[in-house]
């Protein structure tokens, strides 16, 4: 999940207008921040905060996906940021509980799979022997 975030209590003016990447990874439930550089700002950008496992301050557990609410705060690393946009994944997974990322998992199975693995091989095969045919070297025995 992506988020855009910004400081909820900035300290200092130049911190007004600084915007984060928030990435809350849903395979281990860790978090990453990344300050993306902005122009004539004097801001360099890049990783703010390492990936890693996050206590909730106010619950004292790992955060988990719905706690990232747009237009809510949450605190990362004693660093209070107020939530204002997500990627259209997130929205979806956020809108759907969930559901939205398992629907893309069922797409996937594995007798799909394995059927378009044979329609490859089954074409990769035909390409090889018309290929062999129409090659100078082929004898053909009759």
């Amino acid at each position: 999940m992506r988020l855009l975030g910004k400081f909820e209590d900035p300290t200092v003016q130049e911190d007004m207008d600084r915007k984060f990447v928030i990435t809350f990874y849903l395979s281990d439930d860790t978090v990453a921040i990344f300050e993306p550089p902005q122009q004539n700002s004097g801001i360099i950008g890049g990783k703010f905060l390492e990936r890693s496992q996050m206590k909730n301050p106010e619950t004292g557990e790992n955060f988990a996906p719905f706690e990232f609410v747009i237009g809510e705060c949450v605190e990362l690393n004693k660093y209070r940021f107020r939530l204002l946009d997500c990627d259209e994944f997130t929205r979806k997974y956020i809108a759907s509980k969930g559901e939205y990322l398992r629907s893309q998992l069922y797409k996937v199975s594995l007798n799909g799979i394995m059927k378009d693995l044979q329609k490859r091989n089954e074409e990769a095969k035909a390409a090889l022997q018309v290929k062999i045919l129409k090659s100078p070297r082929a004898t053909r025995f009759t």
